[in-house]
């Protein structure tokens, strides 16, 4: 067995305009105005993976979020059981059952959903983040010739989890 830990934290130094935001009623065009101190630090996010290796092919992975402007202050992001048994020949297969996101995008392929390249995710991602977040199972078979790779992936749903415009994620909302 082997536990590995990654995570991230995001600190940003808040220094608003003399503008009302307009979160608070004002005309100012940004999050923060002239009702916060300037300048101020702040904790925007810290997210944390572990992961269990059991063995070669299978293993656990748990990613958890601390947003300190959320209700609910920590997150369960991702929470799956993993299994990729050794190839047979050209044909492999792999299984994995919890809560996760789907592989679609290749903007948000970071840790917790997060894309290494914005601050925060396009429109499609976020739609695609709380529409296709599932807590269920998934099933791939994958066959590799001469031409490629070609497989196929097969998902069971049994519950939908949510995400919003504004890039933070929750399981379960609705």
């Amino acid at each position: 067995m082997d536990l590995s830990f990654t995570g991230y934290i995001d600190l940003r130094l808040v220094a608003p305009a003399g503008e009302k935001s307009w979160l608070d009623g004002g005309l100012g065009k940004l999050r923060f105005g002239a009702a916060q101190p300037s300048p101020d630090l702040r904790l925007t996010e810290a997210v944390g993976q572990a992961t269990l290796a059991v063995g070669d092919d299978m293993h656990a992975v748990a990613t958890l979020r601390l947003e300190p402007e959320q209700r609910t202050g920590i997150d369960i992001l991702e929470s799956y059981i993993a299994w990729r048994p050794p190839a047979s020949g050209d044909w492999r297969w792999s299984a994995k059952a919890g809560a996760f996101f789907p592989p679609v995008s290749v903007e948000t392929d970071d840790l917790g959903w997060t894309s290494p390249y914005t601050l925060t995710p396009s429109a499609i991602n976020s739609w695609a983040g709380e529409e296709l977040r599932t807590i269920g199972g998934e099933a791939t078979l994958a066959h590799t010739g001469a031409a490629g790779t070609l497989s196929a992936t097969a998902s069971l749903l049994l519950q939908r989890t949510g995400r919003y415009p504004h890039g933070r994620s929750r399981l379960g909302a609705r």
